[in-house]
């Protein structure tokens, strides 16, 4: 038998602090920024083509990890991804360095993902966008882009 337990705070006196069970205190969790963003071809060889990314501020804002996943692309193709400046129609500068995002192969089901640490800060007043491209070549054609969304 498992016995679940609820204890709740009742009073004016509660600051968000939280006891340890130690006589301790543990400070809230720092706050996260998250931004999201849902990508969809720009490619009229390649419609249906689709993904989502995600990208969160780690380590006091001076880095953050980009999380990528497409599908129902081309089996096969090997692709770049990057977080860029600016929108879609107007794209920008990579953010960080491009080496560190790394390149990913789609499977044969035509789904793909990628996972990349960048040492670089970002702006909460500056739009960002996540592009994908075609092919090996740094910054070949791109095929799927998304606006990141602050949430």
């Amino acid at each position: 038998m498992i016995a679940v337990l609820a204890v709740g705070c009742v009073g004016d006196d509660f600051d968000g602090d939280v006891g340890d069970g130690a006589g301790g205190r543990v400070l809230p969790p720092a706050h996260t920024t998250v931004w999201r963003a849902e990508l969809t071809s720009v490619d009229p060889f390649n419609p249906r083509l689709r993904g989502h990314a995600s990208v969160t501020l780690v380590d006091g804002g001076n880095a953050f990890t980009a999380k990528l996943t497409i599908s129902d692309d081309l089996l096969g193709g090997l692709r770049r991804w990057h977080v860029n400046v600016g929108t879609c129609a107007t794209g920008g500068p990579i953010v960080g360095d491009a080496r560190a995002y790394p390149r990913f192969y789609v499977g044969n089901s035509g789904e793909a993902a990628a996972i990349a640490v960048i040492r670089a800060g970002l702006d909460l007043a500056t739009p960002y966008h996540v592009s994908v491209h075609e092919s090996n070549k740094p910054l070949d054609k791109r095929i799927a882009c998304g606006a990141l969304i602050r949430q």
